[in-house]
């Protein structure tokens, strides 16, 4: 544990012998300090050349190093102090985090990487993010006291009607225009965004749900024909311990229960093997089968038709 002694703590303070920068960002791990800085701005933009950079300085050795130019948005220092994240010219990358011009940056593959957003959910966030920091740093905390909160909830009742992220802007200007103080701004995020197509995968199967226990199981299993391609059924192949009227308790170790829908657990899940969390009853002993969805279950319904 580390103890501050606050009382006298400027008094204590000494300069980093480093250039002076446009610095956005500081941290410290090993006796090394690593900062970000961006170029200085001026009226007619950057000035030409200058680059955001990554740099660091060794307080034992009392020297400066860049350590990579190009630098978007900043950089994250692991909670081991080991390794820093960044972007360089629209790539992430991992570079060790140790004071020597030899150290390479590493290519981070995000290419598997998903994340599923609930819009509404994290407009909510995003307005009470910015509520806050108002709150916590406006220059007049007694014009804040008197009038913020009351502001908060007036334009927070809003948000039910956001549709877009151009709304939300919309509102939150609204909400800091309403103290009269100049220098306040709300600009940025994902105007215009769309969140690509995102195919659900299929168990080649129908759910249905046991509402009394909260729980879903396979109302229906379609047997397709393995020997043909596009006939490939998932929960109908030889060896699978699963049949109809089982349960699916969970579906890569996520719990299915009746507020879920089973599809939404599928979802980024083409092209995968999962792990199904099967049960003879609701509140049965589970054991896991091994199974990988397929993209369209329309052929096994016609040839279930069909038969």
């Amino acid at each position: 544990m580390v103890n501050i002694d606050f009382n006298g703590l400027i008094k204590r303070a000494v300069q980093v012998p480093v250039p002076a920068a446009n610095i956005m960002q500081v941290a410290e791990a090993k006796g090394v300090v690593y900062y970000a800085t961006m170029p200085v701005p001026v009226l007619g933009g950057a000035i030409p050349g200058e680059m955001p950079e990554l740099r660091a300085y060794d307080l034992a050795k009392r020297k400066a190093l860049t350590l990579a130019q190009g630098v978007g948005g900043g950089f994250a220092l692991s909670a081991d102090g080991s390794t820093l994240l960044y972007n360089l010219h629209g790539k992430w990358v991992l570079r060790p985090a140790t004071f020597s011009p030899a150290a390479k940056a590493k290519p981070l593959n995000t290419s598997h990487m998903q994340m599923q957003v609930v819009p509404r959910a994290e407009w909510a966030e995003i307005f009470n993010e910015a509520w806050r920091n108002v709150r916590d740093y406006f220059v007049n905390p007694e014009l804040i006291k008197a009038k913020w909160a009351a502001i908060g909830d007036r334009y927070r009742a809003l948000l039910p009607l956001v549709q877009t992220r151009e709304d939300l802007n919309f509102i939150m200007a609204n909400m800091i225009g309403s103290l009269g103080e100049s220098h306040m701004y709300i600009f940025g995020g994902d105007m215009g965004w769309k969140s690509p197509p995102q195919p659900t995968a299929g168990l080649g199967a129908e759910f249905a749900l046991n509402a009394r226990a909260g729980r879903y199981y396979l109302k229906r299993i379609y047997h397709g024909d393995n020997t043909v391609p596009g006939y490939y059924a998932p929960l109908a192949q030889p060896g699978l311990k699963v049949k109809q009227g089982d349960y699916v308790l969970a579906i890569n170790g996520k719990p299915l229960t009746a507020s879920i829908n089973p599809y939404e657990l599928l979802q980024g899940t083409l092209g995968q093997t999962i792990a199904l969390s099967i049960a003879s009853t609701p509140d049965g002993t589970p054991w896991t089968i091994l199974v990988k969805p397929v993209v369209n279950s329309g052929k096994l319904h016609l040839l279930h038709w069909i038969n």
